[in-house]
């Protein structure tokens, strides 16, 4: 117990020497104050009155005790915290600091610009939710600078201010980079990550090594050409995937290793990045459409380690391509696996949708394809390394029939030839060897230092460096796969068998030593009885034992000596023992009787036995010990009779081969004769034939040759001297003549009949007819195109089309129902290969919907159903509408023409954005919510003059008050609806109204179709080129009709009419009153062609009064005024002068398209002008404005005055109406009116407006 308690304050002592460190006061006093500051002491453990500082993140020094190092992380669960701001003088009182770490507190500006007296190398502030000032002076001196703050989003920061730091990091906010440095002044950071919207100038960072930036929505696109300027040895970035950017990488060939996340856009051809030099290729989440024609589209430098990830591809990549390791998944390839031909190191096809079975061809690469339809049995190059976890899970989520983690492997068998013994090199091949050398250990302890792959799965060459070899014979190399290991030997090169001992049993050897086969089938094994032939069947074997069995009658009359041969491949041990069952030979020689020349070791007497024949004179002759040689029987030969002997055949002269130079080869007993005879004995004689064709004579073949009189007898199909020339005779054809007989000829060496100009075929018996000559002269234009010479006609191939094939020809991409160019009027140039799509659609194969919305009916202020009419395409899918940035939900109808929804609640006018896929389509200023009660124009101005009508909010005036707010009254000599001479001009289209004091025109100025931004990009002139028409209606009204055309084929017509007695009028849905004096004017346009969906059209009107000349003064006289008054339904405008008004109504509503819909009117005031501009939506076929006016007189107007005045007055009214929509194709003909005036032209008809 004493023993431990010594043990126990020891302990504590080095403990309390290593945690207790003592700080000095005045650093003590600081820390103090600054934890109490911002309330965190309790985090420090107390010793009697002494807080321990020294943790918890501060670290100091082990021998003066002074800080050195201050990281205080405030967790977000911390609420001790007091939201102190941390100051320069709440740590400049420690002197010795070197690195600091604040996260989630509220750090000053003065700290993180603050220079402090020591160098401070690591500087780190995080402010969680915390507010910071942007970077915007020169930081401090540090190797690394961390900031992240949330609040400094779009602020800009220059390099400038970054020049001092070698590592920077920011994050949080994303802002502008700005480069201000001079181009030739370096900038020597080596690390650069950060929260970005742009790409600044690289070009004068020459330092970089590892380069990331992180990018979101609103990151700056011109700015990617600043990519190419980055040169580091790792470039890493991102955008988000809801945006997607060009394909901007091959911009840039400084680096090697390339790590990319970004949906990227469809490119239009395949991207050759073969000549660049990345090392490592890395693309995820692309994206849908980043394919050509479905196939990945990068070629990647050989060897590049490539992956891309989240594509959309449906051709299988192509391995000649990718060399290096290659990764694709989730890629939605849902195509059967084809067999591997590539020479990568891995390939990694997991989350796809392949099926079918694993080629054995793809145990050459190390595969990682989980999560796919794959079924079949996997090789057994995989499942012999399934008790390996990782490779057991590169095939999971499939259908194999084997997918078993406790399958084994009895295919095991690996060969470890040593290349080189200072490094320790070998050679490693065999069967299922597998595709980690680190699972082979050198003599059960060393792992390999150096691995290099020659053929994946199948040949390595390792290295153990620093591994020792001590046995010269042999060494041992324990696999660790596949399961249960196994150790197993081999041998340092070729080596003799080296049995030590050999027991002989009734029918077995039991032989044991070393250097037998590795492993059964390692090496062509034997064993055998050498006197009596007799082979000893191995059943077991290792490096050290042999087993085998025998006949035992084979042996039985053998005795001591007996010898036995045991064979390695060519590698030979003969050994000799006692045959007798039972015995053990086991009497070792000295040194195995290999340094004695024909020696052999004799096992049961432990002596070396000399052959002084040489080898032995074998089983064919016996060894003269007193000369040495052997006597051999007559049928062998040879110093060991080895050598069978046959005695050749007598011939002439009864001479052997029949003498001469003839020559007979005893060893076969075939005569070898001399150059002029042949025969089995040499006694015919022998001419050459001539050499033809291919050096053989008479042309070899079917060709015979007479060598006894050297003449070739040829076949039926050669002919010549040498049979050398071919012999084919012609095809008979019309007529039954060769070759059809006439000016052609037979080549009977060719048997091709040569046929005259007008002739063709193999006998000449069709006609031939010359195709046209196309491009750079060539009949057919050449290349791959065919001319069909028996009709003159071009068979043009895929590219090309044309008389002469000269034309090029492009297949336009297939779009919806598999149809090209998705079917349908839209058309396909195939020179081009470019689709023309009609109004409705748009994209590379006219699949995607041109949308457009063309009338709304809304809801009222309460919400309800909504409804939209326009073109949203044949199929729909992901479809959403926005009023304003409230949803219209849930969609409750949904065809290609209209859509249904439910409104929110509301009021007011918004804009309408429909989402549909991918495509987004806005109306500005489109939706206006119904309101329930209408109001009226100033309220009908007080309940004695008029009264409001709340469902149209049209004022009822009473008592003789008129006007559209009941604000005029009429009385016997002045007020009330007054008419004055209209007349048409044909020339303009306008309309003058006159009396002797004022004259009112109005009229047309121009037509602008305006795009998306505002922009003018088409202008029509409305001041000429009228057509005039002037009719009259059942109640004699005028009708006056003006009509032009534009773009061929849109028609603009206006129709005036007079209202002579007062009617209710309907239009677009709305009900109102129309007071005799009144003008009706109608615009309809139709049939407009839009350069873009997008696009809107404006039209201008212009209204202008002026006085008559020699007028009398005017006692009425009055200065120019004008008003504008807004109500549920209608706009007014109202211009007075000289107690005359020009008073104008505008629905709110116009007809689009035959429907009813919103229209959005603004008015400006300018001088003595007004400009009111009417906003349409877009429509396809026709749009109908129906404003109308009148011309009233002030309740204070003199019909007689007593001064003349010959003043002369204008006053320009511009009425601006833009036409909001895709189309603009005008026809006035329609009208959704209450009375019949549909098929005839809208009336005019001017009333008098002044009293004289």
């Amino acid at each position: 117990m004493g023993k431990f308690i010594i043990y126990f304050l020891l302990c504590s002592i080095f403990f309390c020497y290593i945690n207790c460190i003592e700080l000095p006061t005045n650093e003590y006093n600081c820390v103090l104050a600054f934890f109490t500051k911002i309330n965190i002491l309790s985090n420090f453990p107390k010793i009697n009155s002494t807080y321990n500082f020294c943790t918890n993140g501060i670290l100091c020094d082990s021998d003066t005790g002074s800080v050195k190092d201050i990281t205080i992380l405030n967790p977000s669960d911390n609420i001790g915290y007091n939201g102190q701001s941390i100051l320069p003088s709440d740590i400049a009182c420690l002197p010795n600091f070197n690195r600091i770490y604040l996260q989630k507190f509220n750090i000053s500006k003065e700290l993180v610009f603050y220079e402090f007296p020591q160098t401070v190398s690591e500087r780190t502030f995080d402010y969680g939710s915390y507010e910071c000032s942007p970077i915007d002076q020169i930081l401090p001196e540090c190797f690394s600078f961390s900031f992240s703050c949330q609040s400094i989003s779009g602020s800009t920061i220059k390099m400038s201010h970054l020049m001092r730091i070698t590592y920077f990091l920011l994050g949080s906010s994303y802002v502008y980079f700005e480069n201000d440095v001079l181009a030739t002044q370096n900038i020597s950071i080596v690390q650069f990550f950060a929260t970005s919207l742009n790409y600044p100038d690289f070009s004068n960072f020459k330092s970089l090594l590892n380069f990331r930036m992180t990018f979101n929505e609103n990151f700056v696109i011109s700015s990617i050409q600043n990519y190419s300027t980055i040169n580091s040895n790792t470039i890493s970035f991102s955008h988000p995937t809801s945006m997607a950017v060009p394909f901007y990488v091959p911009l840039n060939n400084y680096s090697k290793i390339i790590s990319i996340s970004a949906t990227f856009k469809k490119p239009d051809s395949m991207i050759d990045l073969s000549t660049y030099i990345y090392t490592r290729l890395s693309l995820s989440s692309v994206g849908q459409m980043f394919n050509f024609n479905g196939v990945i589209p990068i070629i990647p430098p050989p060897g590049c380690s490539f992956l891309i990830n989240s594509g959309n591809f449906n051709v299988f990549p192509n391995f000649t391509y990718f060399t290096g390791e290659f990764t694709s998944t989730s890629s939605n390839f849902s195509i059967e696996l084809p067999s591997y031909s590539g020479k990568g190191q891995e390939v990694t096809l997991a989350s796809n949708n392949l099926f079918g079975e694993i080629d054995q061809s793809w145990c050459n690469t190390y595969l990682n394809i989980f999560n796919n339809k794959l079924t079949g049995t996997i090789p057994t190059c995989f499942t012999c390394y399934f008790s390996d976890p990782t490779m057991y899970s590169f095939f999971r989520g499939n259908q194999f029939t084997n997918y078993n983690q406790s399958i084994g492997c009895p295919e095991f068998a690996p060969r470890f030839d040593l290349l080189d013994s200072d490094t320790k090199t070998f050679r490693v091949t065999g069967i299922n060897i597998g595709y980690n050398p680190n699972n082979w250990k050198l003599n059960s302890v060393n792992f390999p230092n150096i691995k290099t792959p020659v053929r994946i799965g199948y040949e390595y060459t390792v290295s153990y460096l620093f591994a020792q070899l001590s046995n010269p014979k042999y060494f041992n190399i324990t696999f660790e796969h596949p399961i249960p290991s196994r150790t197993i030997y081999f041998p340092f090169g070729d080596q003799l068998p080296n049995p030590t001992s050999i027991q002989i049993t009734s029918n077995q050897l039991l032989i044991k030593g070393e250097l037998f086969s590795s492993y059964m089938g390692y090496s062509n094994q034997s064993v055998e009885f050498e006197e009596s032939l007799t082979n000893c069947i191995i059943n077991d074997g290792t490096f050290f034992n042999i087993t085998c069995e025998f006949d035992p009658s084979s042996i039985s009359t053998l005795s001591y000596p007996t010898i036995i041969k045991i064979k390695n491949d060519n590698l030979i041990r003969r050994v000799i023992v006692n045959p007798h069952f039972g015995q053990i030979n086991q009497m070792a020689c000295p040194n195995n009787c290999d340094d004695i020349s024909n020696s052999v070791c004799d096992l049961f007497q432990g002596i070396c036995v000399n052959f002084s024949c040489g080898n032995g004179c074998g089983l064919y002759g016996q060894c003269n010990n007193i000369t040495g040689v052997c006597n051999c029987d007559s049928n062998h030969q040879g110093p060991d009779c080895s050598i069978p002997f046959k005695q050749c055949p007598t011939g002439s002269n009864s001479l052997i081969c029949s003498g001469g130079l003839n020559f007979c080869n005893n060893q076969t007993g075939i005569c070898d004769c001399d150059s002029d005879h042949q025969g089995l004995a040499c006694s015919l004689p022998f001419k050459q034939c001539p050499v033809g064709s291919n050096s053989l004579i008479c042309s070899g073949g079917d060709n015979n040759c007479n060598n006894q009189t050297g003449i070739c007898n040829c076949d039926s199909n050669q002919q010549g001297p040498d049979c050398s020339l071919p012999f084919k005779q012609c095809p008979t054809g019309l007529n039954s003549l060769i070759c059809s007989g006439g000016l052609n000829f037979c080549n009977n060496q060719t048997g091709v009949c040569d046929c005259d100009s007008d002739h063709q075929g193999s006998d000449c018996s069709l006609p031939f007819k010359q195709c046209p000559t196309g491009s750079k002269s060539l009949i057919c234009s050449g290349g791959l195109n065919f001319c069909n010479n028996q009709t003159g006609i071009c068979d043009c191939d895929s590219d090309h089309q044309g008389l002469a094939c000269s034309l090029p020809f492009k297949p336009c991409p297939v779009g919806s129902n598999s149809l090209i160019c998705s079917g349908g009027d839209n058309n396909c140039n195939n020179q081009t290969g470019i689709c023309s799509c009609n109004s409705k659609f748009t994209g590379d194969d006219c699949s995607k919907p041109n949308l457009y919305i063309s009338s709304i009916i809304p809801s009222n202020t309460n919400g309800g159903e909504a409804s939209f009419f326009g073109w949203f395409g044949d199929t729909r899918s992901n479809q959403s509408i926005l009023i304003g940035i409230q949803k219209c939900q849930p969609i409750t109808y949904n065809t290609s023409n209209e859509i249904k929804c439910i409104a929110p609640p509301g009021n007011g006018v918004y804009d309408i954005t429909l989402k549909q896929d991918d495509i987004e389509y806005i109306l500005r200023d489109s939706y206006r919510y119904d309101e329930i009660i209408k109001s009226c124009p100033n309220n009908c101005t007080n309940s004695n003059q008029g009264i409001c009508n709340t469902s149209n909010g049209e004022c009822k005036c009473i008592y003789n008050y008129y006007s559209f707010d009941c604000s005029l009254k009429r009385n016997n000599d002045s007020g009330g609806n007054n008419g004055g001479n209209p007349s048409i001009d044909p020339s303009t289209g306008g309309t003058n109204i006159t009396d002797n004091q004022v004259n009112f025109q109005i009229y047309f100025k121009n037509l602008f179709e305006i795009d998306f931004s505002g922009n003018i990009v088409n202008q029509y002139s409305l001041q000429s080129n009228w057509t005039f028409n002037k009719t009259k209606d059942s109640q004699s009204n005028n009708i006056y009709k003006l009509s032009q055309t534009i773009q061929q084929s849109c028609e603009i017509i206006a129709s005036i009419e007079e209202i002579s007695t007062p009617k209710q009028y309907s239009f677009a849905g709305t009900t109102f009153t129309l007071d005799a004096g009144s003008i009706k004017l109608t615009i309809s346009i139709s049939n407009y062609y839009y350069k873009s969906n997008l696009n809107t059209l404006q039209l201008q009107l212009i209204s202008s009064a002026d006085n008559n000349e020699n007028q009398e003064t005017d006692c009425n006289s009055k200065e120019v005024s004008t008003n504008e008054i807004n109500t549920s339904s209608f706009k007014y405008i109202k211009i007075s002068k000289d107690n005359r008004i020009l008073q104008g109504r505008f629905i709110n509503k116009i007809l689009s398209d035959g429907r009813p819909t919103y229209l959005s009117i603004d008015i400006k005031n300018e001088s003595n002008s007004m400009i009111a501009t009417l906003n349409l939506p877009h429509f396809l076929n026709q749009s109908i404005i129906d404003p109308d006016f009148s011309v009233l007189l002030e309740t204070d107007f003199k019909s007689k005055c007593d001064t003349k005045n010959d003043r002369k007055w204008l006053i320009p009214v511009a009425v601006v109406v833009p036409i909001v929509g895709l189309c603009c194709i005008g026809a006035l003909v329609y009208f959704i009116y209450i009375k019949k005036a549909v098929e005839n032209p809208l009336k005019v008809k001017l009333k008098k407006i002044m009293r004289k």
